[in-house]
């Protein structure tokens, strides 16, 4: 990020790449196979997304109050401006995006995703679309 330029958002950013590749290594990466992770700039929009080889469609629950776990991507995909699942023949990438701010400091508008929330508090993470992160 230093190399970018960029001191905003870090606490987001890691908390982000944290938990995507932690649930790669625990849900989507088989023994004996790898992840990726991948980050990329388009002027003031960061984008993160983690493949694995896993199937499955990850799902941002809201986590029940007495559980151990789970409250991960519930919470990344919280302070991420987007996010979404991308299948593929093999595995699938899951992806956050941050707005951060330009070389004014000013932050970039992003088109707001439209996420619907089913019953029980469950925030389905969305898939890509124009213009969103395509591995």
């Amino acid at each position: 990020m230093s190399l970018w330029g960029i001191d905003d958002r870090l606490d987001d950013l890691r908390l982000g790449v944290s938990e995507l590749a932690a649930n790669a290594v625990l849900h989507g990466a088989p023994p004996g196979r790898h992840f990726c992770v991948r980050m990329s700039r388009e002027g003031a929009l960061i984008r993160v997304g983690v493949r694995d080889s896993g199937d499955g469609t990850p799902l941002a629950a809201r986590p029940d109050g007495d559980a151990c776990s789970g409250r991960g991507l519930w919470l990344a995909s919280a302070v991420a401006d987007d996010c979404g699942v991308v299948a593929h023949r093999v595995g699938k990438t899951v992806w956050l995006a941050f707005e951060v701010g330009n070389a004014e400091g000013a932050p970039v508008a992003l088109p707001r995703p439209s996420v619907a929330r089913a019953d029980g508090g469950e925030r389905p993470l969305g898939s890509a679309g124009p213009g969103r992160f395509e591995p």
